[in-house]
């Protein structure tokens, strides 16, 4: 009976729900689609990943397992156990061969995906392993522990360390740029100039700005722009090359000057979204006219999530307030 029950269920939904008179004044109307509840963990989720493909949906629990879900199917391919603690951070190789995950039991791990096990598993770090990131070619991935300071960037291929780079204040963000040997990172404290993008392989500072004022929380790393959140304050734009800021974005009212807890930037380049994980609320912008979109309501107290643009005008987000991953589309006119 307690098997049958632990089993994965699914709930489909098919009704289309329109928003517009829930959103504030001059927004856009947008289609919000529910495409299911997915059940499979037993405690709360404390992390979600969208593969970049968008194959899969990676989900980490405070059950100290991962579920990995084929998102065509809407099934649990693969149940990952091997930490001891909950999970605090997923990322995908971008050639969808790997896994990496961190814990709150100061571990990291790297998992094939086709074979459902573990490559190695790294138990050097003193805390919580609170960021993960693959490099562009997939032949790289980095790791940052919280209250550390330093990013340690290892070999895919056997897990050997190759560089260490020690930045001012926690490491809050991570992310590989699309230049070669390039990574960007943020600080969580408060520092003038929170956003780094460093040359790896001689551990070179190529640029410092960003002044979030009470750190950073999240970012996102596009060709031209990071995208970047923190605690109580409006979802900006930079400039990578420059290090100028694009643009500020908040709703009408500044009920957005909250905690980013996910963002994602169109291949377009051309629309920005994000989540909140105070209302697990989802904002959208026009980047290039600096203007809202939309800002879709969850009914959710709180919430983490993930999402992805499918297309330059629809964005997949998964949202969990609980053990339950609510999975939405919302299409943009």
């Amino acid at each position: 009976m307690k098997s049958s029950f632990l089993r994965t269920n699914l709930l489909l939904l098919t009704s289309f729900l329109f928003f517009s008179d829930k959103l504030f004044p001059g927004e856009s109307q947008v289609l919000r689609k529910e495409i299911a509840i997915l059940k499979g963990h037993e405690k709360p989720i404390t992390k979600l990943e969208f593969s970049k493909d968008l194959s899969y949906l990676a989900t980490g629990a405070e059950d100290n397992r991962i579920i990995l879900w084929e998102l065509k199917s809407l099934q649990p391919r693969k149940t990952f156990s091997g930490h001891s603690d909950f999970i605090s951070s997923l990322s995908f190789s971008n050639d969808n061969r790997y896994l990496l995950s961190g814990s709150k039991d100061k571990t990291a791990i790297l998992w094939d995906l086709s074979k459902g096990e573990p490559v190695c598993k790294i138990s050097s770090f003193k805390d919580l392993v609170n960021q993960t990131s693959f490099s562009k070619d997939s032949k790289l991935f980095a790791i940052s522990v919280f209250y550390e300071n330093s990013i340690h960037i290892y070999k895919t291929s056997d897990c050997k360390e190759v560089k260490v780079i020690n930045q001012n204040g926690i490491v809050s963000g991570l992310d590989f740029s699309n230049e070669e040997n390039t990574i960007v990172s943020a600080s969580g404290d408060t520092y003038e100039k929170d956003l780094y993008i460093w040359s790896f392989p001689d551990q070179k500072l190529l640029g410092n700005f960003g002044n979030h004022g009470d750190g950073v929380r999240f970012i996102f790393v596009s060709k031209k722009y990071i995208g970047s959140g923190s605690r109580n304050s409006p979802l900006t734009l930079w400039d990578k090359a420059s290090g100028k800021l694009s643009a500020s974005f908040t709703d009408s009212n500044e009920k957005l000057n909250q905690t980013v807890d996910s963002i994602a930037i169109n291949s377009s380049e051309d629309h920005i979204a994000a989540t909140f994980d105070f209302s697990c609320n989802l904002g959208i912008w026009n980047i290039r006219g600096k203007k809202k979109i939309a800002v879709i309501p969850s009914n959710f107290e709180t919430c983490f999530s993930t999402l992805r643009f499918k297309t330059p005008k629809s964005v997949l987000a998964a949202l969990s307030p609980g053990t339950e991953i609510h999975l939405i589309e919302v299409t943009i006119p």
